[in-house]
């Protein structure tokens, strides 16, 4: 015989009410602790990390590995190091790395927040600080197919490109092919940066299948680069002044000709297959696979259809749709103007 916490059994035995008790005590301390532990995510891949302290950038490569099951995780650094650190959970679809690169006598601790879509980690942005004393946000995006309204991917055709992650204060330089999230601004004013999309076909393919995608080449201008559910990629012009245009409402341009001897303000030109879109102040306008420009004035927005035709949604109120056919523009005013 046995006495245990005051309940006496023999030995072997227990009885009916207390050994069921403890069984359902047993699963439940077992499913509060699978619960707590798994972040259900795993992060590894490779991420294309930019750290920004103020005044520079530095672009790195750093390889996560974790374990199935397993809130931890180890690496490398392309450059320099090694990687360790503890996943948790974090508010909604997101989880938090703390992670500590060291090399030798060097360490640097990373504390970022990683966002999940349909449980696949797309990007993270936090902070970092190093044993040399720098300190400041780091943002990566792991490298893998475009996810449809999340992610792309940007590859450098030509010339000089810059990118602003979502989180991010400063553009750093994109060389070769990366990932990128949706909510980015990429300056193409000295390149040429080519944009992978997937499409709604990839939402609905097989795991096993390859995603559908679409392509356009943009250079000559920056833009804000987001995708609706339906696939329709847009790039909205970026950057430029509109501090020395007249109040709205003071001049009134006759024509689209007399609107186009104004100095532009920003532009963007595209070369795309698929369902692509660019939006300046006084309209937007959508291809299916064609050349096209897109200018903002203070006063509205030139679209030049250089190659096949193009479709413009003016936003001034009413709103009209126009079709505008190869070698020929159309001046979208904003209201006012």
């Amino acid at each position: 015989m046995r006495d245990r916490g005051g309940v006496r059994v023999l030995a072997g035995r227990r009885p009916r009410a207390v050994g069921v008790l403890l069984i359902a005590l047993a699963g439940l301390l077992a499913a509060t602790s699978i619960s707590s532990a798994s972040v259900n995510v795993n992060i590894s891949g490779k991420w294309d990390s930019v750290f920004h302290d103020g005044s520079a950038n530095y672009p790195d490569v750093l390889t996560i590995t974790q374990a199935t099951g397993s809130d931890t995780i180890t690496g490398t650094d392309e450059i320099q190091g090694t990687l360790s650190g503890t996943l948790s959970n974090g508010p909604s679809n997101s989880v938090v790395l703390t992670m500590t690169e060291t090399d030798g006598s060097y360490t640097a601790d990373f504390t970022v927040t990683i966002t999940v879509v349909g449980g696949k980690p797309q990007s993270w942005s936090g902070t970092l600080t190093d044993s040399n004393g720098l300190s400041g946000t780091d943002t990566a995006t792991i490298e893998g197919p475009p996810v449809l309204g999340q992610s792309g991917q940007a590859s450098v055709v030509s010339g000089t490109v810059t990118i602003e992650t979502p989180g991010a204060t400063t553009f750093s330089s994109l060389s070769g092919s990366s990932s990128i999230p949706m909510g980015s601004t990429i300056n193409a004013t000295n390149g040429t940066v080519a944009i992978t999309v997937a499409t709604p076909a990839a939402k609905t393919a097989g795991a096993a299948a390859a995603p559908a995608t679409q392509s356009g080449d943009f250079y000559d201008g920056e833009f804000l680069l987001t995708q609706s559910r339906s696939g329709v990629t847009k790039e909205t012009l970026e950057g430029g002044s509109f501090s020395a245009c007249p109040a709205a409402g003071t001049r009134r341009l006759a024509s689209a000709a007399t609107a186009a001897k104004g100095t532009p303000v920003r532009q963007l030109w595209g070369h795309a297959h698929g369902s692509f879109s660019t939006s300046g102040r006084g309209g937007a306008a959508t291809v299916l696979g064609t050349i096209w420009q897109t200018v903002d004035y203070c006063n509205g927005t030139l679209f030049k259809a250089v190659k096949d035709s193009i479709t413009v949604v003016t936003f001034a109120q009413p709103h009209t749709k126009h079709l505008i056919a190869q070698g020929h523009s159309f001046f979208a005013a904003v209201s006012g103007s």
